[in-house]
């Protein structure tokens, strides 16, 4: 069959029809694919945010609106406080207000400045600046070590895993707060103190004139704990509020606009090598660009004061700008080359391309027939099709990031068994008992003269593990052989042991305690896939613990270990160097242990929650959560109530479920099952008249 003639301008081509077919069929082909691959992308998302949200609650439009207003009250708080400052000031003889107080080092200023009303102002907001700031890039206000370190693991989590996934870790930490109550105290805290540092400006501040700057202050930290919670949601965006920090720092012209000038210093045009910053007077905003975090891209650059603005003996050394001279036709921004200027009064003697009456342009379009109209307007219908098509691609590219974002949160695969995790503690638990069981073998018993008081003290606050029912036991019955004294040392290593396992940062306690209830409330909020990722993620990040740290962590168990036959009556003082030293050389491995324990359940079991557990000395003993080592055989069921804990002899481990299906707080449930259970050993039940008994289990 013939082929249709094609004509495409002047030429006439002969295209074969199954051709045209194919060609059509070809581009089609991908369109369709990629609109499956979207619909299909689209309804996995839909199932995944019932799980986890991947996109902000804010916009960045809220955050840079949040950093304006924050910026305006600034402004006006430090213009009320200096107009209701002017008058007698503290210390000062005719003065109004005196800021040197607000100044790290106001020996660089002259002291004209000091004095002055417009300067006064620009350093209070500096000094609101900076307060305000403190606040909004806090993680959680009041807590320092959790801050530096949730600051510390974001850094490097956006380095391993890249800007989204940091950045929907962080907003799981700021979910909750750890204790609203306590912020909120906090938050009222801190704007008791930064009125407290502005009514120092003046004498003449009556209790009217301080109410009104509460109030002001109160407002303006209400915004900056408002911008605090609305930076830690965004998700797909990373806007970050940003000023000078340290007074003293170098200035930075591309990050920092001097605004010195404005306050009645000098406008330095030849900045020279170096310049100091005072403080920043607003707020800036800056957006990282890239997934790694770098190509920091700017709204708005921080307003800066300089101290060489404020020094008249340093202005009088810098050598004016060079200023051109301009003839009033041109602005200064544009070029005044000879060649520009050329170039533009040509351009300008041009006539526009339609000319310039409208009809004349009427008429040229009505003289093009209907067919040279669809082909001029064909690249237009091209360019449309060819935008609609980005867009969607956008919108996949879009959707296929979220997703990504949702399954790293929701991926729940192990890299090794929960047989594995119990191996590897009924090691550990080995490892206990034989270590304590080979030094308590080279012991010798010997009398020894009581300890004074101060040093039976000294030598019992080393041994935190243990508490009065054991003392009771060992110290006042003086058993005469060494196994008692094997049976507190496993009690200590024990408690030790678990500490170390439990760690989320090895070595800081106060740290763990804030970290593991940031982690409950993760999960009670999002459920065990989530919270699970969150823990794997933060614990992946740690790197290894570093020689200082596990020094200390081997002097205080070492130090506990040495000190309990001497508390005990057992050996005498002078022979604590050479338990310390066998120790020593011992102690090793066993943290070698419990760091991989750690490890595997910390980053490697992703589908629960798995943990060691103990029962601690003075507990009550439960059958149900524990179970003995020995039994002496003088009667007394082992179910018999009453009876407490002396210390454990080995480590069990805990299996925490989470419910799949939200209560009607809109939280998950959660509850324990034993895997393995702790070996104990158990005080006898009291008796009238006389001291518990003990079992030997």
């Amino acid at each position: 069959m013939p082929s249709k003639p094609s004509q495409r301008g002047n030429y006439t081509t002969a295209v074969p029809s199954d051709r045209k077919k194919k060609q059509s069929s070809n581009t089609t082909r991908p369109e369709q694919w990629e609109n499956e691959l979207l619909e299909m992308r689209l309804k996995e998302l839909k199932d995944a945010r019932k799980l986890i949200a991947t996109r902000s609650s804010v916009s960045g439009e809220d955050i840079m609106c949040q950093v304006k207003a924050l910026n305006e009250k600034i402004s006006c708080v430090a213009k009320s406080v200096i107009e209701m400052s002017i008058g007698w000031s503290r210390g000062q003889k005719g003065g109004q207000v005196f800021v040197g107080g607000f100044l790290r080092y106001p020996d660089r200023v002259d002291k004209s400045y000091l004095v002055d009303e417009t300067f006064a102002q620009a350093i209070l907001q500096v000094f609101l600046t900076l307060s305000c700031m403190c606040w909004v890039d806090s993680w959680y206000p009041g807590k320092s070590a959790l801050d530096t370190h949730l600051r510390s693991l974001y850094g490097k989590i956006r380095k391993k895993e890249g800007q989204l996934v940091a950045r929907k870790w962080r907003q799981l930490v700021c979910e909750r707060e750890l204790s609203p109550e306590l912020d909120a105290n906090i938050l009222s805290v801190h704007a008791r103190w930064i009125t407290e540092q502005l009514m120092q400006t003046s004498s003449r501040l009556g209790e009217e004139d301080r109410k009104q700057v509460r109030k002001g202050v109160q407002d303006l930290m209400d915004i900056s704990e408002k911008l605090r919670k609305n930076k830690a949601k965004m998700i797909s965006d990373e806007f970050q509020p940003w000023i000078a920090w340290n007074e003293g720092v170098a200035y930075n012209s591309p990050s920092m606009e001097d605004v010195s000038g404005q306050f009645g210093g000098k406008q330095i045009q030849n900045p020279g090598l170096l310049l100091h910053v005072i403080g920043s007077t607003e707020v800036g905003l800056k957006a990282y660009g890239t997934a790694d975090g770098d190509g920091e891209q700017w709204y708005w650059r921080p307003r800066v004061l300089l101290f060489e603005s404020f020094n008249r003996t340093y202005c009088s050394r810098v050598q004016p700008a060079k200023q051109v001279i301009h003839d009033g036709s041109e602005p200064p921004y544009q070029s005044t080359s000879s060649a520009s200027r050329t170039r533009s009064s040509k351009s300008s003697s041009r006539q526009p391309p339609y000319g310039p009456n409208p009809n004349q342009r009427q008429a040229k379009v009505q003289k093009l027939n209907p067919k040279e109209g669809s082909q001029r307007r064909w690249p237009e219908k091209q360019g449309m099709r060819e935008g609609l098509g980005r867009r969607e691609e956008l919108k996949l590219e879009q959707v296929t990031k979220e997703l990504a974002l949702a399954q790293r949160f929701l991926s729940t695969v192990d890299t090794v068994s929960e047989a594995d995790v119990v191996r590897a503690l009924e090691a550990l638990n080995e490892e206990i008992f034989q270590l304590t069981s080979m030094v308590a073998d080279e012991i010798q018993l010997e009398e020894v003269e009581p300890l004074s008081p101060g040093q039976l003290e000294t030598l019992r606050s080393r041994i935190t593990a243990l508490g009065p029912v054991f003392w009771d036991e060992v110290r006042d019955k003086r058993l005469e052989n060494s196994l008692a004294i094997q049976i507190g040392w496993q009690g200590i290593l024990v408690d030790w042991c678990s500490e170390i396992i439990d760690a989320w940062v090895v070595g800081s306690e106060g740290v763990n305690r804030d970290l593991e209830q940031t982690y409950e409330n993760i999960k009670a909020t999002n459920g065990q896939a989530v919270a699970s990722c969150w823990r794997a993620i933060a614990r992946s990040v740690s790197g290894e613990i570093s020689s200082e740290v596990r020094g200390q962590l081997e002097d205080k168990v070492v130090d506990a270990l040495g000190a309990l036959p001497v508390v005990c009556g057992y050996i005498s003082p002078g022979k604590l160097n050479k338990l310390d030293k066998t120790f020593r050389e011992l102690i090793g491995p066993l943290l070698d242990i419990c760091l991989k324990i750690r490890k595997m359940i910390g980053e490697e079991i992703m589908s629960t929650d798995i943990q060691p557990c103990f029962i601690k000395s003075g507990d009550p003993y439960d059958l149900k959560t524990a179970e003995l080592d020995y039994e002496d055989g003088r009667g007394g069921s082992t179910k018999e109530r009453g009876r407490f804990i002396a210390c454990s002899l080995s480590l069990g481990l805990d299996h925490i479920h989470i419910g799949t299906e939200r209560g009607s707080d809109g939280l998950y449930s959660k509850h324990r099952d034993l895997i393995t259970k702790p070996k104990l050993f158990r005080t006898k039940k009291p008796v009238s008249g006389g001291a518990p008994g003990y079992d030997w289990h």
